[in-house]
């Protein structure tokens, strides 16, 4: 009778046990469960940091240890994003600087090779030519100076072109004609100063002095949608369709390789397009050899008075 009583103490005890485990083991679970989504939860946001999404905020449901480990990330996520944002900003200060010295850098040669020239004709006393020539220079460092902006009106660029193309075309001796056709709705639209006057200079020199007959360079522009198109087109000898496609790709490099080359002011317009207006605006060529070439610049419409100019009151 002793020995029932031990044999159903034992299974009740058994039994009492088995159920402790259950009952403990439900929370245990529950909680452990708990635990492992808010981790799975904080990873998966961790690999969406790590696959570029910065703006990011990472949440938990604990209040304690979890939560101050989000803490923690949030702080130091966010200590990051400032640092990469005054990297990102020094580093776009930085080449805007090299870009604007690279701008500022009118070629010497063109000063120099043009006094030659007004000291040809003081020689041959043309002086009428002499004092065209020498107003149009004055004026176009003065324009080209533009009182530190870096950006001007269309209007202001053009007045600087037809300074530079008058100085141009008395030097060679009038072998080539010049024309602008600009819709007036873009004048006052902006573009970063000296944007068309490497463009023309290349123009001139890889086009329309490598040729024998008489050379025309036209310079156009119009609105179409929210871009302006300004075209800068020669009839000189063209370019191969492998030159092209390597000056287009030259064009749009992060970083040329050889900053000497000869068409380094092309891709430093480029540059300063897209720095200022973003990827989807810059420089584009377009040729045909033995035929012609033209180069697209593509900015923003930015309304009528997008630009910045001033009145100039310089008297040679």
């Amino acid at each position: 009778s002793l020995m029932a009583g031990n044999e159903f103490i034992g299974v009740m005890i058994a039994v009492c046990v088995v159920i402790m485990l259950l009952v403990s083991s439900v929370p245990i679970i529950v909680f452990s469960r708990y635990m492992s989504d808010d981790i799975k939860r904080i990873a998966c946001q961790l690999e969406q940091y790590e696959a570029g999404d910065k703006t990011i905020i990472f949440e938990t449901k604990d209040e304690k240890e979890i939560g101050e480990l989000v803490d923690g990330l949030n702080t130091f996520v966010a200590t990051i994003n400032c640092q990469i944002s005054t990297i990102e900003d020094i580093s776009e200060k930085k080449r805007k600087a090299e870009l604007l010295l690279l701008q500022s850098q009118i070629n010497p040669h063109f000063l120099y090779n043009t006094l030659i020239s007004i000291q040809a004709l003081i020689n041959a006393k043309d002086y009428d030519r002499v004092s065209k020539m020498y107003e149009s220079v004055v004026r176009f460092y003065v324009l080209s100076l533009s009182k530190g902006m870096e950006r001007v009106k269309i209007s202001g660029e053009l007045d600087l072109i037809r300074h530079y193309l008058t100085i141009l075309q008395m030097r060679y001796d009038n072998s080539f004609e010049w024309c602008m056709n600009v819709d007036d709705e873009i004048l006052n639209c902006e573009i970063p100063k000296l944007t068309l006057q490497p463009i023309v200079e290349n123009a001139i020199d890889h086009g329309l002095r490598r040729q024998s007959k008489k050379g025309i360079l036209d310079i156009s522009g119009c609105r179409f949608e929210d871009k302006v198109i300004l075209t800068v087109w020669d009839n000189g000898g063209g370019i191969s369709e492998n030159k092209l496609a390597e000056l287009n790709q030259y064009i749009k490099m992060d970083a040329p390789g050889d900053k000497e080359v000869e068409h380094f002011g092309l891709w430093n317009c480029n540059q300063r397009i897209e720095l200022y207006y973003g990827k989807e605006y810059g420089i584009e060529l377009e040729s045909v050899e033995s035929s012609y070439t033209s180069t697209l610049i593509t900015l923003p419409y930015t309304g009528e008075n997008g630009g910045e100019w001033y009145d100039e009151t310089f008297d040679c």
